[in-house]
């Protein structure tokens, strides 16, 4: 869009982008951290890098096919296509990464979100999303195994950050899926549907996008997230000593009850409804009682 706003008119045939690093901060509005995401060693083209009309007329697109490494460690291929007479800024991307360790993106997430990943090994990524000014929308899917995670605390006078250890254990699980698919085989699918911030650049547009498809496949996702965010603060506060830990822990993971102590309830429950009846029986006689008495005799 800043080439169509250019007051010069220029056309160039094909681009090479030969050994490019790219790098994007963003600062953390929540832990005023700064995450970095890298891009390093990029090849690629791209194609029809114009605002001449003339030439737009015949074809709109201008294409982007790109190969790097991403944080230094996954292969990343990506192919974007943007259309060049959109008012809305019209365009796509689709792509795949390959196989890394997860916590090469620790660097990414531990300033953004307050997590580092413990562990995981990735397989795959492959998304389809397309977006303009307002929306990005698409499918996003992410097999992986053996993933774990650290919830931090914030950073402290030091400047250290330490784990969260019961909710770190909660959050892995109860909350996290540790592979996806999972231990029965459902396979997970992120649909991304994101409004765009107005004020978000193009990178940190596609970070939330993509980043939106990455919770849904770990099980994160939008109500589970609310829910996980709005009770944290609340469970470190009921956790904070082994014995009120073990009373959360019986309040979650209710002990299996003995066939004597399931006998031992029946009854119970068979006395108090006797009593009841009882009680019942007893009114209902006083009341029989004072309404005889009521009566004249020979009535």
């Amino acid at each position: 869009m800043k080439l169509m706003q250019m007051s010069t008119r220029m056309g160039i045939d094909s681009l090479i982008l030969d050994n490019i690093g790219i790098s994007y901060s963003e600062m953390s509005d929540q832990y005023s951290q700064i995450g970095t995401i890298t891009f390093d060693h990029t090849y690629g083209t791209i194609l029809n890098v114009t605002n001449d009309s003339t030439k737009l007329l015949k074809q709109k697109l201008m294409r982007a096919n790109l190969s790097t490494n991403f944080m230094n460690s996954g292969k990343l291929l990506t192919n974007f296509v943007f259309d060049m007479t959109s008012k809305v800024g019209a365009y796509t991307y689709k792509g795949s990464l390959g196989e890394m360790d997860l916590t090469a993106v620790n660097k990414m997430i531990r300033p953004l979100l307050n997590v580092e990943v413990k562990s995981g090994h990735l397989k795959q990524i492959v998304f389809d999303v397309w977006a303009n000014d307002y929306r990005s929308k698409g499918t996003f899917k992410m097999d992986y195994n053996d993933l774990k995670v650290n919830i931090l605390s914030e950073t402290g006078e030091d400047g250290r950050r330490e784990k969260k250890g019961f909710l770190s254990f909660m959050v892995n699980q109860v909350l996290f899926n540790p592979g996806n698919p999972d231990l029965y085989g459902k396979y997970t699918v992120g649909h991304i549907n994101k409004h765009r911030d107005p004020s978000h650049p193009f990178f940190k547009a596609m970070w939330q996008s993509l980043l939106m498809g990455i919770k849904q496949c770990v099980g994160l996702g939008p109500e589970r997230e609310a829910k996980l965010m709005n009770t944290a603060d609340r469970v470190e506060k009921v956790v904070s000593g082994v014995e009120k830990a073990k009373k959360l822990f019986s309040g979650i993971f209710k002990k299996h009850k003995t066939a004597e102590e399931l006998l031992k309830e029946e009854k119970e429950e068979e006395a108090k409804a006797a009593a009841k009846i009882e009680e019942k029986r007893k009114r209902d006689r006083e009341k029989a009682e004072k309404e005889l008495e009521k009566e004249k005799p020979g009535d």
